[in-house]
Formats: C-alpha cells, structure tokens, sequence
C-alpha cells in the first residue's frame, strides 16, 4: 500500500484528461487574453486555472478529492490480497463504508455508490495505483461544492490510520461530456473549409488520433456546453505532458479567420481503443 511519502502523493495531477483548451471568446470566468479567449494548459502553469490546495486537494467540474486523484482514465487493478494494508482495510470496511456513508448524508451529497479500489491511468503501470475510496455522486449544480466533503472523508480515514487511502468524489459525467452540435452552431460557415484546413494543421502529429465538433464543457446539459473543436491525441504520459499550446493557438488563429471564434479549442488524451494501450501509444513511447 502507499504511504503518504510515496512521490505519486506528492502532487495531485487531477483528471489530467484534458491537456490544453481555449474557450470561445463570449464565455468563462477564467482571464482571458488579447483575442477574448482564455486558455489552460497541462505544460505551463501560467496557463492553468485549476488551482491545487496545500493538502492536494482538487475541485474539477465533475470531481473533488485528494491527498491525490488518479488520472483519467482509471483501471482498477485486482487487489493485493496479500497485501497487510489490504487485509486491514478490508477489516474494517464494511464499518468503515457506514461512516462514510453517515459523512456524505449529513453533506447532503447525492451519491449512488461507495466502493474501495486500487485507481491508476489505463496505461500506467499497475505498481503506481493509488489505493482509493472512490464515491459515484450526481452534480445537480456547479456551484455545489465537493471539496470539502472529501476532506471530511480523508479525515475520517486518516483518524482511523488510512492516511494512505485516496478520496475520490466523482460524477459519470467526468468521463463523458459530449453532446451534438446544434444547428446553428456553425452559423452560415460552411463546413468543409475548416475541417480540410484543421485535418491539414493537425495530420502530421505523431500522437493525433482524431478531432470532432461536438458540444463540451463544463455545463451540465447541452446548452450550458459551448460548442467545441475536441482534438484526441493518444494517451501515452509523453503525449499528456507535450507543450500543445503552440499548435492549439494556431488552431484558435484558423478558427477565427472562419468566424468561429465561438467555437472552443481542445486536446484530450484518449487512446483509439478501449483498455490498454494501442499501438499509436506505445509507438509514441518509444
């Protein structure tokens, strides 16, 4: 079992799914930049908004936890039943799951499920799970917040000598948050002309798996999304930690010469297929 020492606790890298965004020019309270847009980025952190506490602690859009949330997204290797940490825990799981339980009503957390798991990226390797009290909830609103209620439930673990067990608060939706373009999403623009010119920008990356137009975002419906260019590269740790800002801000630059400037920008690792790794990842590592 991990201990609180161990270097993966040592720095919350949060969902780590989405690596580099631009939003459209008429949304976001983040700061914006010159063109209107403002921009996050895995690679810098003059271009992140997501703002990691002392303890490690992290609230996303669709998930809270800590002391250190496992990438997305997660494979829940079997666990070590051999393992003394495993034995203990398991000991005094089910009084365990009761408070908790007990914690997340007094909350008034919406939650579905409750289940204790070894977490790690789909293609990390299994030795760096992050052994993980994971809680299906239902975001009804963003302004609800979670963090504080995962802190109360680590408090809880670490009072009963789990300091070395993960919290993680987490809606279905933070794996899937794509919904159809709306029809006058492109406005009068034809569609060709910017997706021959993207598939061109983008075709000669090694990591580029595919792109959509869809509606993606924060919101919890369909019109709280703003309508997105999603760029899919492969999901290898090399591709999640390159510098795309550079390619995402001439896309943003093509975008607006098409007037569509209120179309978002961003890269997402997702590997093109399910589980594992596929070849294009283990090409890139290579």
């Amino acid at each position: 079992m991990l201990r609180p020492s161990s270097p993966i606790f040592k720095a919350n890298p949060g969902s780590c799914t989405e690596i580099c965004w631009a939003s459209p020019t008429e949304m976001g309270p983040h700061p914006k930049g010159m063109d209107g847009r403002a921009r996050t980025s895995n690679s810098s952190s003059r271009d992140c908004y997501n703002e990691i506490s002392i303890d490690g602690f992290i609230e996303e859009d669709f998930r809270a936890g800590g002391p250190c949330l496992c990438p997305l997204p997660v494979q829940t290797p079997a666990l070590p039943k051999d393992d003394y940490g495993y034995k203990r825990i398991m000991d005094a799981y089910h009084l365990t799951r009761f408070q908790v339980t007990q914690i997340l009503r007094d909350r008034g957390l919406d939650f579905r499920r409750i289940s204790y798991y070894l977490n790690c990226h789909r293609s990390s390797d299994a030795a760096y799970a992050i052994p993980t009290i994971n809680i299906l909830a239902t975001r009804h609103s963003m302004d609800e917040p979670w963090i504080e209620i995962a802190r109360e439930v680590y408090a809880f673990l670490a009072s009963r000598r789990f300091p070395d067990v993960a919290v993680d608060i987490y809606d279905a939706a933070c794996e899937n948050r794509r919904f159809p373009l709306h029809l006058e999403d492109f406005n009068d623009t034809p569609w060709e002309a910017p997706v021959d010119a993207i598939a061109d920008l983008i075709a000669p990356e090694e990591e580029f798996v595919d792109f959509e137009f869809c509606r993606f975002g924060p919101g919890l419906t369909e019109d709280d999304s703003p309508p997105t260019l999603v760029v899919n590269v492969c999901e290898s740790e090399e591709s999640r930690r390159k510098d795309w800002r550079f390619l995402r801000d001439k896309i943003v630059h093509l975008l607006n010469e098409y007037g569509l400037s209120h179309v978002a920008v961003l890269f997402i690792a997702r590997c093109p297929r399910d589980g594992g790794e596929c070849e294009l990842c283990e090409r890139v590592r290579r």
